[in-house]
């Protein structure tokens, strides 16, 4: 598997990064001193619905670091104009006791299990050496299920570099609209848990130990991703996210349970949400965004008219995957 799926997954569509981690792991954070760079200009669509309600949909990343650029104009004039938010997850709404229960359902083996009885021999031995080097409680790890563990290292590394869910585009706006505007979420954090827990055994712990062994290449790659993201390279991104899936045929059941599933439920959300004729502005995984089976793909199939909102500078060209039928 190549670094970059795992990455552009978790930072664009997945989910561990927004929840409770069990191990007390802290981020080394980075010099909020340093000089602002140019803002960012990730994807934004606008698409307004057959009977009137207009939805911006801006694809976001859930970690980023203390010192990400701000976000462009037209997004902040985007979330001014809209009556209500709208996430993939209302984090304003979960508390430490819902992370854990959906930790223990979901995550957690039974008692008479451990990690190492559930993967090969090589897993084993990398997994005990990263618990090892990183003086984390190798018991309390063999507790958990391999889709899990993969993803708590991940977080860990990243947190490592500076970078935190804390500053996610997602929780960034959720702050904002916390006693401002109603919050929307289309999922819950046990309904993405229990999605990942329903990944076979054996794409858990090709996860795991790709997860173990590519280390080294993480940093690298979530630069190069997030660079994409902020740049609002839709077709960079879509490269990253879903290049991976032709070289590894057995991502398969991954990438329809972690995107195209969702992708299918949460536009038929945005659907019912947009009859009452609101507006609305949807920060949801840039992952879920680009693309033939992207959500702004599949409204358009459903009639909306949606087309890419371009900061002033960029030359508008248009945009064929996402327009509005005739």
């Amino acid at each position: 598997m190549r670094r970059g799926s795992w990455t552009a997954l978790l930072l664009c569509s997945a989910v561990l990064a927004t929840a409770p981690l069990p191990l007390g792991c802290a981020g080394v954070r980075r010099d909020a001193a340093e000089p602002a760079a140019p803002a960012a200009t990730p994807l934004l669509w606008h698409a307004r619905a057959p009977g009137g309600g207009d939805l911006y949909l801006l694809g976001s990343v859930h970690l980023r670091a203390v010192d990400a650029q701000a976000l462009g104009r037209e997004i902040q004039q985007a979330y001014a104009a809209s009556n209500e938010l709208v996430v993939e997850v209302d984090l304003s709404q979960m508390t430490p006791a819902d992370g854990k229960a959906s930790t223990e359902r979901y995550a957690m083996l039974p008692s008479q299990l451990t990690l190492d009885a559930l993967v090969s021999s090589e897993t084993r031995e990398l997994l005990a050496r990263y618990v090892k080097s990183h003086g984390l409680p190798a018991d309390q790890i063999q507790r958990y299920k391999p889709w899990f563990v993969a993803q708590l290292v991940l977080v860990t590394e990243l947190q490592a570099e500076g970078y935190d869910a804390a500053f996610g585009v997602d929780r960034a706006f959720i702050d904002q609209a916390s006693g401002e505007k109603s919050i929307v979420g289309l999922e819950t954090i046990a309904s993405q848990f229990a999605m990942l827990d329903g990944l076979s055994l054996e794409l858990q712990e090709l996860m795991l130990k790709d997860t173990l062994l590519r280390i080294d290449e993480l940093e690298a790659s979530t630069r190069k991703l997030l660079k994409a993201w902020s740049d609002g390279d839709e077709a960079e991104l879509e490269r990253q996210i879903f290049e991976p899936l032709e070289e590894v045929p057995e991502l398969q059941p991954y990438y329809d349970a972690l995107i195209w599933q969702r992708n299918a439920s949460m536009t038929a959300r945005l659907v019912g949400l947009a009859g009452d004729g609101r507006t609305r502005f949807v920060v949801l995984g840039a992952g879920h965004m680009v693309g033939a089976e992207g959500i702004p793909a599949r409204l358009a199939e459903q009639g909306f008219a949606v087309e890419r909102i371009r900061p002033a500078a960029a030359p508008a060209a248009p945009d064929a995957a996402v327009a509005p039928p005739p």
